[in-house]
């Protein structure tokens, strides 16, 4: 029977080589050593991206943490340089509850970012396995391996 090795996972790829027989202890060596190099450099590319996008959310978590801390000064700034000045605090609480509409779209942005965050943190602890489970869900990555 013979296996269609671009049908297989990485992880599938290194087991069908360990599985098979060869005709010397040498060219089993070599396709072991072969396809696990294939199959770890998958595997690689996968973490590359995952490492990527991380990077991608935390410097976007980092902006949105700037701006809303940035916000929170100047807001401070101010209330204190408007109440020093005179101003009526019942209207100057009714201007701020506009902003208050802004501060939250910020919390919930910042939220979604760590929940992604956190989600990529769970993938790159195994990225052989997250691959399993993508190639899983989504087989028609499958067509674009080549071994």
């Amino acid at each position: 029977m013979t296996v269609n090795l671009n049908a297989l996972s990485p992880r599938q790829l290194k087991q069908a080589v360990r599985e098979s027989t060869y005709a010397n202890s040498q060219i089993e060596s070599e396709t072991i050593r072969a396809a696990d190099a294939a199959a770890d450099a998958v595997i690689a590319r996968h973490t590359g991206l995952l490492n990527a996008d991380a990077a991608e959310r935390i410097e976007q978590g980092g902006a949105l943490l700037r701006v809303a801390d940035e916000l929170n000064s100047a807001v401070l700034h101010d209330v204190r340089a408007q109440l020093q000045s005179g101003a009526n605090p019942t209207e100057l609480a009714a201007s701020y509850q506009r902003l208050e509409t802004g501060v939250q779209k910020m919390v919930a942005e910042l939220r979604m970012e760590a929940a992604r965050a956190e989600l990529l943190a769970d993938r790159l602890e195994s990225p052989e396995d997250d691959y399993e489970r993508l190639i899983e869900r989504l087989p028609s990555l499958r067509r674009g391996i080549q071994w």
